[in-house]
Formats: C-alpha cells, structure tokens, sequence
C-alpha cells in the first residue's frame, strides 16, 4: 500500500544508526566528574582538585568532547560549602561574580 510502518525495533535500529550510545555515555561521565569534582575530596588541595579537573577536561577533549559550563562547575568545585577559609571562599566568590 506504499504505507510506513516503523515498529519498536526499528525505531531502535533507525535510532543507533544515527547516535553512538557509547559516546553519550562517556560524555556524561566526564561531565559527572566535573560536576561532582569538590576541593574537600582533594585534602583542600587547590592544585590537586585544579590538576584533576584539567585532567578530566583534557580527556575529554582527546576524544571529541567539550566539557559544558566548565568554568562554573570549577567555581562550584572551588565554593565546597565544606571550605572552612572563609577569606578564600570571599576571594573565589568575588572572581566568580567578576566572571559572571
């Protein structure tokens, strides 16, 4: 009758002909990285948790992929509520502001 039927596994095949799963799962893990990196998982060690998050956003563009709003998860990072110096909270929160 010349009319189209797509069923479910069709629609699945046509589906990941088009995208590569593999690929949007490795791009949300490293985002998850960078959205879940925080100064306190690193001994308050700023040039650890800078290095990992470079390291991480290096990765991912070796493969193709761009980190979204790195710099302000990198903001959230370095803002862990848990940070006691209370002067370089102000400090990160000022450049954070001047960024924005």
């Amino acid at each position: 009758t010349g009319e189209r039927y797509r069923d479910g596994p069709t629609l699945l095949k046509v589906l990941l002909l088009h995208i590569n799963p593999s690929t949007k799962v490795q791009t949300l893990a490293f985002q998850s990285k960078i959205k879940s990196a925080r100064i306190t998982a690193h001994d308050g060690d700023v040039t650890k948790l800078l290095s990992f998050m470079e390291s991480v956003r290096l990765s991912a563009l070796h493969v193709g992929k761009t980190i979204t709003d790195y710099e302000l998860h990198l903001f959230e990072a370095l803002l862990d509520v848990t940070v006691k110096n209370e002067e370089f909270r102000n400090f990160v929160q000022r450049k954070r502001d001047d960024w924005e």
